[in-house]
């Protein structure tokens, strides 16, 4: 049984919560054949989420004013648009006036940047509701894992795992009941009513090492990851302006991907040599259509990943030799990374007017080509 207390003071030393949780924790082990061959365990618990720690952050009295440069590409401006709007215009920052826009001479952003100050939409500091409860985690794992042969096992594991009393910050005048517009002076983190984040998933595990020259590990796992929030630490867009960041919500998570599989492991063979495998596929990235809000932010236009990418998968190989040099040993090492050489899409532009030169649903970020590296170790 376990009992954490926190309280979190802001910037001028005021106290502006005080969070405690009850977190039991459960964990059996038995052993149904009475061999040591087959094991079955049980373990639940309750845990305290990490997230708080942003609190004092989030509600300063005395924000330093901050500036920074955003992407036009990311939010849906032409190079042309945005130069329209903010090409000759200049902010202040930090004592220095810099212009409002610039071109990116590096190309990383072909439309440029927008240089806009960070608290742009409160008038007032950010505040933490009375009563604030931490964000718990309960998690169930129920598993069972059986020895096939000399140092080989096979593994089925179940885990349950729900996040409930999130963090998130919305607009003062959505507390207690979201309106439509209702004041936004300023910034209110709560318990918002509904935030939950669920993942259940199914694992098969096999590990052998069976002979002292060869080692397998493979996985499988089978899994749902659902919720209307994701982990960002507190401080999104979502649930900021009713009913525009409040709908469509609830769906698959970034994380969300059905079927993963990998596949590891390495053979010693004659000679000293040594050849090791890293592999893995899973099914699609999930996404949604969005837009830009009317005001900041993203508007959901469907349930949240409703959309699935192409499966993906990669292949790594390593070979090294080995070599005895009186009291030292040295390892030359090559490896191709990406063997396949297939040019996977990594993140894909989820906005119905595009990311600068993507349409919805085509890819922004690709894997790397395949790669060669060499190199040695030297163990005295």
């Amino acid at each position: 049984m376990r009992y954490d207390q926190v309280q979190f003071d802001n910037d001028i030393g005021a106290e502006i919560a005080d969070m405690d949780a009850i977190q039991p924790r459960l964990a059996l082990a038995w052993d149904i054949t009475g061999d040591s061959k087959t094991v079955a365990r049980f373990n639940w618990g309750r845990f305290m989420h990490p997230n708080a720690l942003t609190l004092p952050n989030f509600a300063c009295q005395d924000t330093v004013p901050t500036f920074r440069y955003l992407s036009c590409s990311f939010n849906g401006l032409s190079r042309e648009a945005c130069e329209g709007l903010f090409g000759g215009l200049t902010l202040s920052a930090g004592g220095f006036t810099v212009p409002r826009y610039i071109l990116d001479p590096q190309s990383f952003d072909p439309a440029g940047w927008v240089l806009v100050p960070s608290q742009v939409f409160s008038s007032e500091p950010s505040q933490i509701a009375p009563g604030l409860e931490p964000t718990v985690a309960e998690e169930l794992i129920l598993g069972i894992e059986r020895e096939l042969t000399r140092r080989t096992a096979i593994s089925l594991s179940y885990v349950d795992k729900e996040t409930d009393d999130i963090l998130e910050d919305t607009c003062n005048g959505n507390l207690p009941t979201p309106s439509a517009n209702a004041a936004c002076d300023f910034y209110v983190m709560a318990n918002i009513p509904g935030l939950r984040r669920e993942y259940q998933g199914f694992l098969l595990g096999f590990e052998s090492r069976a002979t002292d020259w060869l080692h397998v590990l493979a996985s499988y796992v089978y899994s749902e990851s659902k919720g209307n929030v994701e982990y960002n630490q507190n401080a999104g867009s979502d649930f900021d302006i009713f009913p525009d960041h409040f709908d469509n919500r609830f769906g698959f998570l970034s994380d969300h991907q059905r079927h993963r599989g990998k596949l590891n492991g390495y053979v010693d063979l004659p000679l000293d040599f040594t050849v090791g495998w890293s592999s893995y596929w899973s099914s699609g990235m999930h996404f949604e259509a969005r837009e830009a809000g009317p005001i900041y932010g993203e508007v959901f236009l469907e349930p949240r990943g409703s959309r699935e990418s192409d499966e993906l998968y990669r292949l790594d190989l390593q070979a090294s030799k080995g070599f005895d040099l009186g009291r030292a040993r040295l390892q030359v090492i090559a490896a191709v990374l990406n063997v396949l050489d297939d040019e996977q899409v990594l993140a894909i532009c989820d906005r119905v007017e595009g990311c600068g030169s993507e349409s919805l649903g085509a890819g922004r970020d690709f894997r790397q080509p395949r790669s060669f590296e060499a190199g040695f170790r030297v163990q005295f």
